[in-house]
């Protein structure tokens, strides 16, 4: 089967390859010869490598790197996307004990040269990533963790189809941190006992950090806005345009959007002069006005928006099936709402959504009536009381799962 999935990864090969080569921001040829781990040089020291596929997954990562620098370990730090590895360059680009590549190419060979080449003892991969040439480089001296482990139910259908590779290619990792007791279901089903549930890292206050010269330039840009500032973070297609129709008459509120992917800017900004209402670039302007909207053109400073927020809708809820960390907003002290459409995030939803405690919405009528709500201040206050203490009843498990990624 392997010689099956590389057969049809050759075949993929070309178009990744033009993908990178048109990327925007730091693509083209670089980006392809360090893909393929081009220019590498030996290293003296161990590395533990960390991966996480996004800026997301890197965000909630940052805490974790730092915490093996505090034992000071050398950190390989990847990432598959251009947001990912800018904020890994803007956090840790001048420490000596960090190196940064983008996400390789999944083929053996330059697998193995990177573990070689930096001498990795420790592979750190974030929820879903299950690389099989990656994961075929197992070996006595380096140990492979699954962290905060997540499979979902559409990814556990297509499993089901390659049971006998899959069980082969998951069968390399040492240990499993999972996310819930159904991921861990979903494993033992392979055949998988090495597995340990920990829950979502994503529900501690300890994986947020702010960035406060970030928070100050967006707090300067808006000090003088006296609205119910209602951010609408990490929207997809179609859901800016679901979130704008379902805006009530209501003049003292303004609407932030912040699309969860920069590429989207542009057709974001499309939509945008189709409205009847006034909007403006969050890039282009020094002071908020009589702007009814505000497209959010930033990358890696939604945590910082939030901050500076009301309160908040996340997307990838609404259009999007799979959803995205609406715990987020309340971490930066953001009431928040969220599209009923969670699919990675079932056991964070019935802990918090199904009880009430973070409410959702299916129909552009639903989220109409609770923004209306939450223009409320006494309202916005009560609610995020309420979710800050249901998520507290849920802390002081960070530690554990620290010392169990050190310790394996």
């Amino acid at each position: 089967m392997f010689i099956v999935y590389n057969l049809i990864y050759i075949f993929v090969l070309p178009l990744l390859i033009l993908k990178d080569f048109f990327r925007k921001d730091h693509g083209g040829i670089r980006l392809i010869s360090k893909r393929f781990g081009l220019g590498l040089s030996e290293q003296k020291h161990t590395y533990i490598w960390l991966h996480g596929v996004s800026l997301g997954e890197i965000k909630t990562l940052i805490p974790v790197a730092n915490s093996f620098l505090q034992k000071n370990e050398r950190i390989l730090l990847s990432s598959t996307t251009n947001t990912g590895i800018s904020k890994i360059n803007k956090l840790f680009g001048e420490n000596p004990n960090v190196e940064i590549i983008p996400f390789p190419y999944d083929f053996q060979p330059i697998h193995n040269k990177i573990i070689k080449s930096f001498r990795v003892k420790k592979i750190i991969l974030f929820e879903s990533e299950f690389w099989p040439n990656l994961l075929s480089q197992k070996n006595d001296k380096v140990k492979i963790v699954s962290f905060n482990t997540i499979i979902s139910d559409n990814t556990f259908s297509r499993y089901k189809f390659f049971k006998s590779f899959i069980k082969e290619v998951l069968s390399t990792i040492d240990m499993f941190f999972v996310q819930s007791l159904d991921a861990a279901s979903k494993l033992k089903n392979f055949g998988l006992s090495n597995v340990k549930v920990l829950g979502n890292i994503k529900i501690y206050k300890e994986t947020y950090e702010a960035n406060q010269s970030d928070y100050q330039r967006i707090k300067n840009k808006i000090s003088d806005c006296s609205k119910c500032i209602f951010t609408a973070g990490s929207t997809h297609n179609n859901e800016e345009e679901f979130i704008i129709s379902s805006l009530p008459e209501n003049n003292e509120l303004l609407l932030f959007i912040a699309p969860r992917h920069p590429e989207r800017f542009i057709s974001v900004e499309r939509l945008l002069e189709k409205q009847k209402f006034k909007w403006s670039k969050f890039s282009e302007i020094e002071k908020i006005t009589d702007e009814k909207i505000i497209l959010f053109d930033e990358v890696g400073t939604l945590f910082e928006l939030y901050m500076n927020s009301n309160f908040a809708v996340v997307g990838g809820s609404i259009k999007y099936k799979k959803g995205h960390n609406f715990l987020e907003p309340i971490f930066a002290g953001t009431s928040v709402i969220t599209g009923a459409n969670l699919e990675n995030y079932l056991e964070i939803k019935s802990l918090f959504c199904d009880t009430g405690v973070i409410e959702t919405f299916t129909s552009e009528s639903e989220l109409r009536e609770l923004v209306n709500l939450y223009i409320d201040q006494k309202v916005r206050e009560r609610r995020l009381i309420l979710q800050k203490t249901e998520i507290d009843k849920f802390g002081g498990k960070y530690k554990q799962i620290i010392q169990e990624l050190h310790e394996i």
